[in-house]
C-alpha cells in the first residue's frame, strides 16, 4: 500500500496532527520531501523505515523542535506555529533519543520536571503538581524508585522514569524517539507495553520511532513508513505487514509468519 492511496483512506480520528506538503531541507539538501498525512488521537502510531529515512526529523517537526521548510502542520485544529510555547508543552510531550538531565537527580525530582509547563520557572510547586507527580509514578510503576538516583538505574528503569515525567506533564500527545533502542528484549517489551497502556487506557496519542518492524506490528495501531525522506506507507498494522509493502519500505524480500502474540504476523528476511 503506497502513500498515494493510503493517505486519503486514513481514519486518524479527531484531534492530532494534519500535515500538508510538509518538507524539510538542510541547506540545499532535501531531508524530507513533501509529506501529507493525518496522525489522529487515541492510537499508537509507529514511525518506521531504514536508517537515514527522516524519522527523527519528522518527529522533531511535530514536536516543534525544528521548523519545516514548507507546507503546514495543524495540531488540534490550529497551526502548530501559532501555539504559545507553554500551551503547546501542556499538550505535547517530546522524548528525544538521548534525554539530557543531571544524573545526580533522584527519580522523584526527574518526574517532577514534567510539571514545569504548569508552574513555570518562578511558580510554586503546588499540591496539584505533587499529586500529578505521584500519580505518574504510580501509572508507570516507578514509585519504588522515587528516592534512587537516575544514574543508578537500569536502562529499562530509566526509560520508565522518562515516561513518568511525560505522564506528569499531563500532555495528550507523546512523541518518542527510539525509546527502546538501547534496551534488551525484555525491557523493550516492558517499555512498549507501558507505552501502549498509556495510549489505550490513558486516552493519549503516541507517535513512536521504532526500528524493529515486529515490535511495531505487536504494539502499534498504525504505521507510517519513510524511505529516503518520503512517506511511502500510511497504513494499519495488518496492511503494513505484507511482503509487498515491506519490500517497498526496506528493499528486501520478507516472509510473514503467523505468531500468537502478533496478530499481523512476524516478518522474517528471506
Amino acid at each position: 500500500m503506497s502513500s498515494t492511496t493510503s493517505h486519503t483512506n486514513s481514519t486518524a480520528g479527531t484531534g492530532g496532527f494534519t500535515l500538508e506538503n510538509v518538507r524539510f531541507h538542510a541547506g540545499d539538501v532535501p531531508i524530507l520531501h513533501p509529506i501529507s498525512t493525518r496522525i489522529g488521537g487515541g492510537e499508537v502510531v509507529g514511525l518506521v523505515g531504514p536508517n537515514g529515512s527522516g524519522k527523527s526529523t519528522l518527529l522533531k517537526l511535530l514536536a516543534r523542535q525544528s521548523s519545516s521548510s514548507g507546507g503546514s502542520i495543524i495540531f488540534e485544529g490550529r497551526p502548530l506555529a501559532d501555539w504559545a510555547p507553554r500551551d503547546l508543552a501542556r499538550r505535547i510531550a517530546y522524548l528525544p533519543q538521548y534525554p539530557q538531565t543531571s544524573s545526580e537527580l533522584i527519580v522523584r525530582k526527574v518526574v517532577a520536571l514534567g510539571r514545569y509547563p504548569w508552574h513555570g520557572p518562578f511558580g510554586r510547586f503546588t499540591a496539584v503538581d505533587r499529586a500529578r507527580t505521584m500519580e505518574a509514578m504510580d501509572v508507570t510503576g516507578t514509585g519504588a524508585l522515587a528516592d534512587r538516583y537516575l544514574e543508578m538505574l537500569s536502562g529499562g528503569e530509566r526509560q520508565r522514569v522518562w515516561l513518568a515525567m511525560l505522564v506528569a506533564q499531563d500532555a495528550h500527545c507523546l512523541l518518542l524517539d527510539e525509546p527502546i533502542s538501547a534496551l534488551d528484549i525484555s525491557h523493550q517489551i516492558e517499555v512498549l507495553t507501558l507505552i501502549r497502556h498509556l495510549a489505550h487506557e490513558g486516552g493519549r496519542s503516541v507517535v513512536v520511532v521504532l526500528h524493529d518492524v515486529n515490535m511495531a506490528s505487536r504494539f502499534c495501531d498504525r504505521i507510517l513508513a519513510l524511505r529516503d525522506g518520503r512517506l511511502v506507507v500510511s497504513a494499519s498494522v495488518n496492511e503494513f505487514m505484507t511482503p509487498e509493502v515491506l519490500r517497498e519500505v526496506y528493499g528486501i524480500d520478507m516472509e510473514i509468519l503467523p505468531h500468537h502474540l502478533h496478530p499481523a504476523g512476524i516478518a522474517v528476511a528471506n
